[in-house]
């Protein structure tokens, strides 16, 4: 039965095939008519293009459906074919029929799909997903409905649950030559198109364990809104916020696969530049936790300073400090005189003032000095043009009787001409320094002096009696901005001056390490927004949050924000997940435990070592062993860039494709990398490699699980750990426990 079933879908697809290359050779016919518009051949030209991407893979499965007309047989692929602008070759994912396709799990299949003209019933009979390669059927997956069970037209057995697994395996280990993000149309599972397929009203939280493709689901769902909201939503108005540049280069090769080429990216600290230039020089969180991990500094100071300065009662201090400073109904203004005759009464100040009182308080100072600067340009005008009407009248009175051509009345008229142009000057140079000397006073308030007059201990400690002298002094003790201060910054400039720039919908990736402060800073930039990350890998704790729950009721009301969860994990082997889930469960770090998705592989080998050269020589072997096996991406993680550094050199004068990354703005390009773990969030591997896990690199503290725990992570197939000394205890039930001793830890290790 299934060989039939894959040759008949062989022969669909060769057909279809052929139909797409029909379609591509008459288009091309019609882009070489020299008579052809521009515009017409440039929709034509992009549609080749599309066409010709989809040939080897032109789609990823087949849904059967019945409705009032009939029996419909429809192929679902990432872009649409069409022949003759009327007959779908292949249905857009995103498509209604899309919908019906991921949104069907077996069941009555009574569905409805939305139209134009309304909601139509139809009756899903089957989803075929698809596995094609090359142009050639690989495998297949059939879910079917109930009514196709009772015609008899399948077996009555149930579905072979092993055998889903196995399908969606097949889909999964294929090693691809990249470190980035994939496209994952072909894959997605329930869980994760309820997400892709949500209303973009409410702002969105998910919780995506890791492996979950929360990130690539973030992205596909961006893609979806835009094809389905094309008239309310634009690409140029939408925003990915991700945590470094090395993360928002990945999502740069899987944007062109979803058409979100002009989609705007960035970083938080790129954003706040964008608003306060003057925040030119902000670390970024990578340096900060490095500092922290290299120099096994106590994250005590930072974790108070990073969390007060990003928590919503750091903001409401603000607010009320704002308030105060800034209490307009004790706000007075002088007259403006520009000379005995000509000025501005006190109350007329006031009164243009107040007319910009729709807008932030800042703006409206600014544009009290733009109406101010027209009324005085206004004034000098008119005064100029008096001084002209009567240097006219004088002229006509006393010059023109004068005979022509008399001395007389050339020098009259010249001494004339250049008292008008002394005049004119005087009454400029008057005007200028009375305005230079009324705006001087005027009480204009500048974002930075502002936050640092608030950022002082007297204020601190006035307004929030709770803290502490030393907590205080804690908290203004940095002469210069810091990264935990761009949020507070962010947010008074808002109040001052409102913000320049407004998305339509915001994605936030690896949200976790975002304070509160941060995000509601974010969500005064959009209308909308999705948040996603993992509580499980915040492993910058010290700036960002403990739990979702900190947004909840401060930066969104309950009832206005959808809160997923996806904690099933894709991305590695049943074994590393399950090695993983052991390593917080040692730690006894409360999060629940990741389910993988059924696809064995190899244990995660812990194998002990005794010196600096047995490493290099265990690592080389396992490195060779790797590479036989096909593997084209293979990180080496270690603990710190101390370690990684030296361990790079040696393994360099080995392995010519081998890269060291430093920090999160470099690419990952070379098959071999090694690189700190506190860097490898948002990346994947085939195979990870950890050279030395013992106890005095990798504690029982919740930071260095975290660490521990994202490393592992990161593989696909494999998971190779080092150690020297005493493993760490992070690691029971991984290994088989020894009483071991060996000799003192080394540069590398």
């Amino acid at each position: 039965m299934r060989e039939k079933i894959l040759q008949h879908e062989q022969q669909t697809l060769e057909r279809k095939i052929s139909t797409i290359e029909g379609i591509i050779k008459e288009m091309s016919y019609v882009s070489s008519n020299k008579n052809i518009d521009i515009q017409r051949d440039k929709i034509n030209q992009k549609r080749i293009n599309r066409y010709l991407q989809v040939l080897e893979t032109p789609y990823i499965g087949r849904l059967d459906y019945e409705d009032e007309f009939g029996k419909e047989i429809c192929y679902i692929g990432k872009f649409p074919v069409v022949k003759d602008h009327t007959q779908d070759i292949v249905y857009d994912w995103r498509s209604p029929i899309g919908d019906l396709y991921y949104g069907f799990h077996g069941g009555t299949g009574k569905e409805k799909v939305k139209s134009p003209l309304g909601d139509n019933e139809v009756t899903v009979l089957l989803k075929r997903d698809l596995i094609i390669k090359e142009r050639k059927i690989k495998s297949f997956k059939d879910t079917v409905s109930e009514m196709l069970r009772q015609k008899g037209s399948v077996s009555t057995k149930a579905e072979d649950e092993t055998y889903v697994d196995d399908y969606l395996s097949n889909l999964l280990i294929a090693s691809s030559s990249e470190h980035q993000l994939k496209d994952i149309i072909a894959s997605i599972q329930r869980d994760q198109n309820n997400l892709i397929r949500l209303d973009m009203s409410k702002p969105i939280i998910i919780q995506g364990a890791a492996g979950s493709g929360k990130s690539t689901i973030a992205l596909h769902r961006i893609s979806y809104l835009l094809y389905r909201f094309e008239k309310q939503l634009r690409a140029e108005n939408i925003l990915i916020i991700g945590p470094n540049e090395m993360f928002l280069s990945y999502i740069h090769n899987i944007v062109p696969e979803l058409q979100l080429e002009k989609v705007s990216r960035s970083t938080f600290n790129s954003v706040a530049q964008m608003i306060l230039p003057e925040m030119n020089a902000l670390p970024e969180l990578h340096s900060l936790l490095g500092h922290i991990v290299e120099k096994k500094s106590s994250l005590k100071n930072a974790d108070f300073v990073g969390r007060y300065k990003g928590s919503i009662t750091y903001k409401e201090m603000i607010d009320t400090y704002l308030k105060q400073v800034l209490n307009e109904e004790n706000l007075k203004f002088d007259a403006l005189v520009l000379n005995d005759k000509i000025k501005l009464l006190p109350v007329e100040v006031g009164k243009k003032y107040r007319g910009y009182g729709h807008l932030p308080i800042g703006l409206r100072r600014r544009k009290l000095v733009e109406s101010l600067e027209t009324w005085i340009k206004e004034q000098l005008n008119t005064s100029i043009k008096q001084m002209e009407e009567e240097y006219e009248e004088f002229k006509f009175n006393w010059i023109k009787i004068l005979p022509e051509g008399s001395p007389l009345r050339r020098d009259l008229s010249e001494n004339l001409e250049q008292a008008m142009k002394f005049k004119r000057k005087d009454l400029k140079d008057k005007f200028n320094k009375a305005w230079k000397s009324y705006k001087e006073k005027l009480p204009l308030i500048n974002t930075f002096s502002l936050y640092s007059n608030f950022l002082t201990k007297e204020v601190l400690l006035a307004l929030d009696d709770s803290l502490t002298e030393e907590q205080a002094l804690l908290l203004c003790k940095e002469e210069s901005i810091t990264y935990e201060d761009s949020a507070a910054l962010l947010y008074i400039e808002y109040q001052l001056n409102g913000f320049p720039l407004k998305y339509d919908y915001l994605v936030v990736d690896e949200a976790q390490d975002f304070s509160p402060l941060q995000v509601y800073v974010l969500r005064l930039l959009c209308r909308s927004m999705t948040l996603l990350g993992d509580m499980a890998q915040s492993i910058y704790s010290f700036i960002g949050m403990k739990d979702w729950k900190e947004l909840i009721g401060s930066v969104f009301a309950e009832e206005e924000v959808n809160k997923l969860e996806l904690d099933i994990s894709y991305r590695s082997t049943y074994e590393i997940m399950e090695a993983a889930n052991r390593i917080m469960e040692n730690a006894c770090l409360s999060y629940p435990p990741i389910m993988p998705v059924n696809r064995h592989g190899e244990e995660v080998k812990v194998t002990r070592i005794q010196s600096e050269k047995e490493l290099l020589d265990e690592i080389k072997a396992s490195v060779n062993h790797l590479l036989q096996k096909g593997y084209k991406k293979i990180a080496i993680i270690h603990k710190d860039l101390k370690r990684s550094a030296p361990l790079y050199k040696r393994l360099a004068q080995i392995y010519s494709n081998i890269q060291l990354i430093e920090n999160s703005n470099e690419p990952v390009t070379a098959q071999l990398v090694v690189i700190p773990s506190y860097l490898v969030k948002g990346l994947e591997f085939d195979a990870v490699i950890i050279p030395n896990a013992n106890e005095s690199n990798y504690s029982a503290e919740p930071l260095d699980a975290k660490l521990l725990f994202v490393s592992i992570t990161r593989a696909h197939h494999e998971v190779l750990v080092f150690y020297h000394n005493q493993p760490s205890l992070l690691l029971r039930g991984i290994y088989e426990e020894k009483d071991i001793k060996g000799p003192t830890e080394e540069s590398i290790l």
